[in-house]
């Protein structure tokens, strides 16, 4: 069977070839109770090799075929073949890279690709490491921000700290709200500054809002930056807002959509983030979070466990890269030690005791020490800042109905633990016991609970003290997927040149796009302004140009636009986003990225299916006697 299994891997191949052939559509969609029917989805009895491949064909006809150069729908898209290569390498030999010893050549590439990059941002000796996606980027930029500035948040606590005070622009990634909750700053504590018509923020306006913060006695933290805006992909103007924070000691992060077009303005910044996933079309997902000071990342993620981080190797651990990170190795994108952590902070604050049900049925019997290393800065993080004292007994509640206890006395042993006092020598744990206590956590939850408590204070002491710090250091948990690897193997296909080719050529046609709508009738411009290659516009069908622009005609073009969208799709013809954004009703973002490498040619197709479907929906549109549109 196992046998069978490396021969499936060759026909894996061929059926993804299959897929996208010329003749096969973009998508075959179909509303998701169908969808159940068709599929063959249930595991409980296992197949023969035909059946499983059967399955997996069926399965992929009714995926979306992202590589075609109809799918736009998202600023990620076809997946450049160099890099998936490299993807399925890297899982292939399912290496969790943590330190120089289990993984030595992709440490030496996540270490030749960061420096390759933090030059290309005009940052000569910095750090940085890949992360789960530009969302987790942003949560390691505003940690860091928040150590760089007060250094004791990592023993005291945000208790111990001023209320911190976020800036970002009114257009900037929905991460910057979902990290300021999920760190404890709260959403009220981001101040979202207006931007130009062009979705540029307003410098001037940074300045004034981040005057009246320390007016009121409030620590300006972080300022992010943003280069390439998910919908309009406006750029900041990077010099102005490294001025404003340089006046004023503020954090400057970059949040980058692309390289080159930022690589001058952006080596102000004290962090940067890029997704290589989105426009370059490295396989998902493969972000790259890199900061100006050398050392700052050890300081801020390290816990030192001692058993994988010796000083006395027989190598230079200075190439361990694990401890700098949220986490140092790969099990499955699912279940990555942060998405833990930030979900079961939701979970507990937001449903309390149905929750932790949920969370068993999520994670199964089986948790690994990342779980398990999470779950207790999750309890830790909850006890020791925004949850008031008063929550005490609610906490303990929660933990007696997890664990089926029936009294309070085992909980007891944890309690000064949950407070945050020292525990004494007999409260520590060798990290080894964690990890057999924490490995059937569902069927042992009392002990278990009891060792993340201490292991967390343990964590927290050990992390203090001034020892040789690997890479590794750089990170919060043990599991690292090699994304490094998917990019270098791009990277080293092409070189700079190659890429810099990619980008031309990918924004050469966003301009002629551009200019194209601009004349072609029918199609109108959100912004004139090119900054990175995603078009927005809207299509107005015919029956409705000439008409007076009121809130009712723009009411139905923001319908109209939601129902050209739908039968593109149903029709298999293009998958294009569609957005509100401000005052502006429902308009398409055409994002064009480097693979497929497409032809202006394509360009064109793409539009007259817009325009083609567009009068499709006009023609269901009806005037009545003052001419006035109504949607039937």
């Amino acid at each position: 069977m196992e046998d069978n299994g490396y021969l499936l891997l060759h026909k894996v191949l061929e059926l993804v070839k299959n897929e996208y052939k010329d003749d096969v559509p973009l998508v075959r969609f179909v509303h998701p109770k169908q969808l159940k029917e068709i599929l063959n989805l249930d595991v409980t009895k296992g197949v023969n090799d035909k059946e499983l491949e059967e399955c997996i064909s069926q399965v992929l006809e009714y995926c979306v075929k992202t590589n075609k150069g109809t799918f736009r729908n998202q600023l990620d898209g076809g997946v450049d073949p160099n890099g998936l290569a490299g993807a399925w390498l890297a899982e292939a030999f399912n290496t969790s890279q943590y330190t120089y010893e289990v993984a030595p050549a992709f440490t030496l590439i996540e270490l030749q690709i960061i420096e390759h990059v933090l030059k290309k941002f005009g940052i000569p000796d910095g750090d940085g490491i890949f992360s789960p996606g530009g969302s987790v980027s942003m949560l390691y930029a505003i940690t860091t921000a928040r150590f760089h500035a007060f250094p004791q948040v990592k023993t005291k606590g945000i208790k111990a700290l001023p209320e911190m005070i976020i800036f970002s622009s009114e257009d900037s990634h929905y991460s910057v709200g979902k990290a300021a909750h999920w760190l404890g700053f709260g959403t009220d504590s981001v101040r979202l500054v207006r931007v130009n018509e062009h979705g540029q923020m307003l410098t001037d306006e940074l300045e004034v809002a981040i005057k009246d913060e320390l007016t009121h006695g409030r620590h300006p933290l972080f300022v992010n930056a943003t280069a390439g805006t998910t919908v309009l992909g406006a750029i900041d103007d990077l010099e102005r807002v490294a001025d404003v924070c340089q006046k004023y000691h503020v954090w400057m992060h970059v949040d980058s959509h692309i390289v080159q077009s930022t690589q001058a303005e952006a080596s102000r910044a004290n962090s940067i983030s890029w997704n290589p996933h989105k426009m370059v079309g490295a396989p998902l997902h493969c972000s790259l979070f890199l900061v100006r000071e050398k050392e700052l990342l050890y300081k801020c993620n390290s816990a030192s466990a001692q058993y994988l981080f010796q000083a006395d190797k027989f190598y230079d651990t200075s190439y361990d890269t694990g401890d700098k990170s949220v986490q140092c190795g790969h099990a499955s994108v699912l279940g990555r030690s942060v998405i833990y952590y930030l979900g079961f902070l939701q979970v507990v604050a937001d449903v309390g005791h149905s929750g932790l049900r949920v969370l068993s049925r999520l994670f199964g019997p089986v948790f690994t020490f990342s779980t398990c290393l999470v779950m207790a800065m999750a309890f830790a993080f909850r006890l020791s800042s925004h949850m008031p004292i008063a929550s005490e007994t609610f906490f303990r509640e929660l933990f007696l109905h997890w664990a089926n206890l029936t009294s309070t006395t085992d909980v007891l042993v944890s309690h000064p633990i949950m407070k945050g006092d020292t525990p004494c020598p007999s409260q520590r744990f060798h990290l080894r016991h964690l990890y057999f206590c924490g490995v059937d956590l569902f069927h042992r939850p009392t002990f278990s609970i009891i060792v993340l408590m201490r292991w967390f204070t343990l964590a927290s002491i050990a992390s203090s003290k001034a020892i040789t710090e690997p890479l590794i250091l750089k990170m919060f948990g043990l599991l690292q997927l090699i994304d490094a690897f998917k990019l270098w193997t791009i990277w080293k296909a092409r070189g700079d040149s190659g890429l810099s080719n990619l980008l031309d050529h990918t924004m050469k046609n966003a301009q002629f796009c551009m200019e194209t709508l601009a004349t072609k009738a029918g199609f109108r411009l959100v912004s004139p302004k090119l900054q990175c290659p995603s078009i927005c516009f809207w299509y107005i069908p015919a029956c409705m140009r000439g008409q007076q622009e009121n809130d009712k005609w723009w009411g139905i073009l923001h319908k109209v636009t939601a129902d050209i969208k739908e039968l593109l799709m149903v029709d298999a013809r293009l998958m294009i986003a569609y957005s509100p954004l401000r005052q502006h009703r429902n308009f398409f973002r055409l994002a064009l990225t480097f693979h497929p490498v497409l032809q202006q040619k394509d360009i064109v197709e793409m539009l007259r299916n817009i325009e083609e479907c567009g009068e499709i929906i006009g023609s269901r549109l009806t005037h009545n006697k003052n001419n006035i549109i109504y949607h039937v």
